[in-house]
């Protein structure tokens, strides 16, 4: 098999003062019996280009995620299976690759003989709630307690644009957890905002766009470009770069008004919060392109993922390490079997100060496309 060579692949940008624990010792004390957190909360943006993460960009477009990152460990290099939304949030849910789990098109869903996380935590006594605002295909299969979907067609609401239906979600989630079940309860939220339309969001765009406003710009705007038939002037790049920027702070904010409702009701402490996304975005940064889909760049396939444990040790892993690694690192935090066939693999030994050793990960673009990132080398063919 021939794969071609495309070049490094860890980031360049500096970590925020923060202990590199690729290098670390382990001081984990295996001789205590482990008291496991009942209350998981995964929050994913969707379409989320790291760089625009304030861990790398100075402009302080993410306080709140800045925030959670100082109590976690932050995984810099953290590869997806793909960037399209309804093949890699099953790879999350269920800890395989897309060979294994089989879900590349919304008529996969039922089809798939793997079980999500809401299959197996329900049967091991866990309350799973669901909430999305794009892609809702996984958060609509058998097995979870509550499921609220607000994208488009979903509902019996018609939402101004993601930003709306995002704060749907969260509004919901708050409601709910006022009157939570006793027990054990799992949360997923999926904010859909940054994806494109490029839309700017306020306050946060006067933060960083000060010139004359132009129009949201949405995919069939921006295809003229990828195809050549139009040149992006310096203008317009400056302009779809403040509007992404506004919308990463504005689902931020969002991440935060969770956060602070779960610290509100005393849930917070206890909480294992896992941040991630489903993929990134292109942004024109390779042949004028403009979304995601048909791209294997880092800038859709490398991701940040954070791991924030009640007493865990904050710190920075550099290693590539996949999204199919948070299922498994879930379920040993939690005190559940990881054994399930993962292709994944548990990284909570990261939270104990343990090395993080490299090894293979790998990703797609469709069926017939494909690479894997060795080490701080990433090929593809």
């Amino acid at each position: 098999m021939l794969f071609l060579f495309l070049g490094a692949c860890t980031k360049d940008a500096p970590s925020k003062d923060r202990p590199v624990l690729d290098d670390s010792v382990s001081s984990a004390d295996d001789s205590s019996t482990p008291t496991y957190p009942d209350l998981v909360v995964w929050l994913t943006v969707d379409t989320l280009n790291e760089r625009y993460l304030g861990h790398y960009d100075e402009r302080n477009t993410t306080p709140n995620l800045d925030e959670l990152f100082k109590q976690s460990v932050v995984f810099e290099n953290t590869y997806v299976s793909q960037g399209v939304t309804i093949v890699s949030l099953p790879t999350i849910a269920t800890g395989t690759y897309p060979r294994v789990h089989r879900i590349r098109s919304i008529e996969d869903q039922e089809s798939s003989p793997v079980p999500m996380v809401q299959t197996i935590l329900g049967e091991v006594g866990w309350t799973t709630w669901a909430y999305s605002s794009n892609f809702c295909e996984p958060i609509q299969t058998e097995g979870w307690d509550k499921a609220f979907c607000a994208a488009p067609g979903q509902t019996d609401v018609e939402y101004s644009d993601d930003r709306e239906r995002d704060l749907a979600l969260v509004e919901r989630l708050a409601s709910d957890l006022d009157d939570r079940p006793d027990g054990p309860l799992f949360i997923w939220l999926h904010l859909r905002d940054p994806h494109i339309t490029y839309t700017p969001r306020s306050p946060w765009i006067e933060q960083f766009w000060t010139g004359e406003a132009m129009t949201p710009m949405s995919l069939a705007d921006m295809d003229p470009y990828a195809l050549d038939e139009l040149e992006p002037d310096e203008d317009l790049i400056a302009w779809i770069d403040a509007v992404y920027a506004s919308q990463v702070a504005s689902s931020d904010a969002l991440i935060g008004q969770v956060i602070q409702g779960l610290k509100a009701r005393g849930l917070y402490e206890n909480a294992v919060v896992i941040t991630g996304t489903d993929h990134g975005e292109e942004l024109g940064w390779h042949n004028d392109y403009w979304y995601h889909g048909c791209s294997m760049y880092e800038g859709v396939l490398n991701t940040t993922w954070s791991v924030r444990t009640p007493g865990g040790t904050p710190g920075v892993v550099q290693t590539p390490v996949h999204s199919v690694d948070v299922l498994p690192t879930t379920f040993e935090l939690i005190g559940v079997d990881p054994d399930y066939g993962f292709d994944g693999r548990s990284l909570a030994g990261a939270l104990r100060g343990e090395i993080i050793e490299p090894r293979p990960v790998f990703f797609e673009r469709g069926k017939y496309a494909a690479g894997v990132a060795v080490g701080e080398r990433k090929y593809w063919r």
